[in-house]
């Protein structure tokens, strides 16, 4: 068993759930390019931020923003897109490379989510990647302290990622809450993000 943060709390999962979504203990992900910075996106993309029409999916009172990220990809690596909505307002954006992994679209999601939402209102964060939310709340602080490996020694992958969102997160003054959703689970929010990250996808596979 091991601790996940869920919508701020703590809870407990198994290790056959980590293996089920490709992460091994520490956050080692089964089907990432290990240390491979070379397929990640420019820190900072610039995407534009499209203006929303109201509230997408169910609002959860006490916030000042809720955000929902999502990652996706085609082979790995291979063509993939990243994607964020701001639920209170409908506010999103997206964006994708031609050349990247799943892992490195789902931190970019949770980067360019933080960064729109900036350090001091009370947020949360909903995402249905278990990897990229042990990553920022648990597993990147212990990577710094035996400088940036994992448990096994192995370098950390995607590091210039982690480290910003790391740093992005520590950063925070806001109240900061993390809340995984289950995957193509009717959540108005997650489909949403996901439909725009696989068009990102498929945009970048062209």
């Amino acid at each position: 068993m091991r601790d996940f943060i869920l919508a701020g709390r703590v809870e407990r999962m198994s290790d056959d759930l980590f293996s089920a979504a490709g992460v091994d203990f520490d956050g080692g992900a089964s089907g990432d390019v290990s240390g491979d910075d070379s397929v990640a996106p420019a820190l900072g993309s610039g995407a534009e931020v499209i203006a929303g029409n109201g509230p997408v999916g169910k609002i959860k009172p006490g916030y000042d923003m809720i955000v929902a990220t999502d990652g996706a990809c085609s082979g790995n690596p291979g063509p993939g897109g990243w994607a964020w909505v701001e639920q209170m307002s409908g506010a999103r954006a997206s964006g994708g490379a031609a050349s990247t992994t799943n892992n490195i679209m789902e931190l970019t999601a949770l980067i360019e989510a933080l960064t729109y939402a900036g350090p001091q209102c009370n947020l949360l964060i909903r995402s249905d990647s278990q990897y990229s939310l042990n990553v920022m709340t648990q597993w990147a602080v212990g990577w710094r302290k035996r400088g940036w490996r994992k448990a096994d020694k192995k370098p950390v992958a995607n590091l210039e990622l982690v480290k910003r969102l790391l740093e992005l997160y520590e950063n925070r003054t806001g109240r900061t809450d993390v809340e995984w959703v289950k995957g193509h689970a009717g959540d108005e929010a997650n489909e949403l993000c996901d439909s725009l990250a696989v068009e990102q996808s498929r945009a970048h596979a062209a």
